[in-house]
């Protein structure tokens, strides 16, 4: 076998093993009216990490590779939300907390799971926003899964889209941007 073959076979192995992890969250952020995304989601995941194969280090977090701005650009909503809006039953708040319960109901690993403390962040020297610590969750798929399904539903203009060659595009323009090293033909 050659190495592009057991690289491709390896690939394929661990997108085989982020199907069910994928489709579990998916399932449940269904249940909280978010639309389907799980196959984009393992897309994102083999495009970001190949499958969770490569680690993404301290400037990103798990298989889909959230970065620091975005992750603290959803806190602020969540943390905005419960302050506001405490017993609001739809909204970031309101799911993160139903995400917290669905994990911490999972069993005795994910007892203290909050979706608000997967890591800390901080500034480096040139005052870019980096993580400083990861708590055992950030890399974790489900986790990773559940806070990237939150993350696509701040674009409310747009829906995830049907098919390869779409959903390329909208990852490029959504969350790799321009400056990003992706290709939409990757």
């Amino acid at each position: 076998m050659s190495n592009q073959e057991e690289w491709i076979q390896k690939g394929q192995l661990a997108a085989a093993n982020l199907l069910p992890v994928s489709a579990e969250a998916d399932s449940m952020m269904q249940s909280l009216g978010y639309s389907g995304a799980s196959d984009f989601m393992l897309n994102m995941a083999g495009q970001e990490t190949r499958y969770g194969q490569t680690q993404p280090g301290m400037h990103s977090m798990g298989v889909t590779q959230i970065d620091p701005v975005r992750y603290n650009d959803i806190l602020q909503d969540i943390t905005r939300m419960q302050t506001e809006f405490p017993n609001a039953q739809k909204g970031y708040g309101a799911h993160a907390n139903k995400i917290n319960k669905f994990m911490r109901g999972k069993g005795d690993y994910y007892k203290d799971f909050d979706i608000t403390r997967m890591a800390e962040m901080g500034q480096n020297e040139v005052g870019d926003m980096i993580y400083t610590s990861k708590s055992k969750y950030a890399e974790d798929p489900l986790a990773n899964f559940m806070l990237t399904r939150m993350l696509l539903s701040k674009d409310k203009v747009n829906a995830i889209p049907k098919g390869k060659k779409a959903q390329a595009k909208y990852w490029k323009d959504f969350w790799n941007t321009d400056a990003g090293d992706g290709k939409i033909s990757e």
